[in-house]
């Protein structure tokens, strides 16, 4: 039994996005002994990242964990808060045990990944990565933001996988021993080490999912609309649905719409030149993160 210190949950995912965040926090609730909300994303702390829209009331956030009573950790998977320089404060403030895993890949990759994810969203409006990738500089600047976007991170693909300095702010706040970093190559390639070296830096027992498959899957959606309008509701709707249904309900009926109108699909081949780009655009913040962690990334770049 856990000694309640804060309404607030203590264990945070945090990292770039297709990284496998998805597939941890899923292989994470089958652990006895962590709280795992159905929500994930929230993107509540990180007072410094720029949002187009509300994402999330305190008294809402706060309602998914009501549930935690006996368990020793409650997640919050929110891969954003990497790419924040107050979110570890913050978070620390209202949880002070808090505890970190930080998750990363290949940028060349996350930033592909990415757009090509929030394209599925209905987040990005523009049809070719490159004018994506072109746009980063306008996009800070508050020009040519996409109708739906919510969050700014999600489209700035240039920034997106240079991690140095964010995962230095994790370290600097929180301390090394409240972060457990993995990489996204070795969660695919070594699912049981690298998911048994996690317990143990949670003090948690072994107890390891039925399988270890990787969610969040590159996909399309059949009705790319729907997709956008379950994605983005308007805020009359949440309202609506919410005075009848009860949370639960209703994101597991919107779960429910989501899988059904999904279908796995291979991304498009990324041209030969934009990917020598983007392995020259990440090559020096590789290095400096192999300097801060004292690893080789060679194969990063």
């Amino acid at each position: 039994m856990r000694e309640r210190k804060t309404s607030y949950p203590n264990l945070f995912i945090v990292g770039a996005p297709k990284s496998g965040t998805t597939s941890m926090a899923k292989y994470l609730s089958t652990h006895s002994h962590i709280y795992t909300p159905l929500q994930k994303e929230f993107t509540y702390f990180g007072s410094d990242l720029v949002r187009y829209a509300t994402l999330i009331e305190k008294d809402q956030y706060l309602k998914w964990f009501e549930p935690w009573k006996e368990e020793k950790y409650a997640l919050d998977a929110s891969p954003f808060y990497l790419y924040s320089k107050t979110a570890p404060t913050e978070i620390l403030e209202k949880s002070p045990d808090a505890k970190f895993i930080i998750m990363l890949r290949k940028p060349s990759q996350v930033a592909y990944s990415m757009y090509y994810q929030a394209r599925f969203g209905g987040g990005e409006d523009q049809i070719s990565f490159e004018r994506a990738w072109e746009l980063e500089s306008d996009r800070i600047a508050g020009r040519n933001i996409p109708p739906l976007a919510r969050l700014e991170f999600t489209t700035r693909y240039q920034t997106i996988g240079k991690y140095s300095e964010y995962v230095e702010n994790y370290l600097n706040i929180c301390g090394k021993d409240r972060v457990h970093i993995i990489f996204f190559e070795d969660l695919k390639s070594q699912p049981v080490e690298t998911y048994q070296k996690l317990l143990s830096f949670l003090q948690l027992d072994s107890q390891l999912p039925e399988e270890f498959s990787i969610a969040n899957p590159s996909k399309k959606a059949l009705f790319p609309k729907l997709t956008r309008f379950i994605s983005s509701p308007p805020k009359w709707m949440g309202d609506v649905t919410g005075i009848i249904f009860p949370k639960e309900i209703r994101w597991k009926v919107r779960n429910y719409i989501m899988q059904k109108n999904t279908v796995k699909a291979d991304k498009p081949k990324i041209s030969e030149k934009s990917s020598i780009m983007l392995q020259e655009h990440f090559r020096s913040d590789i290095k400096a993160l192999e300097k801060l962690l004292s690893i080789d990334l060679s194969h990063w770049y």
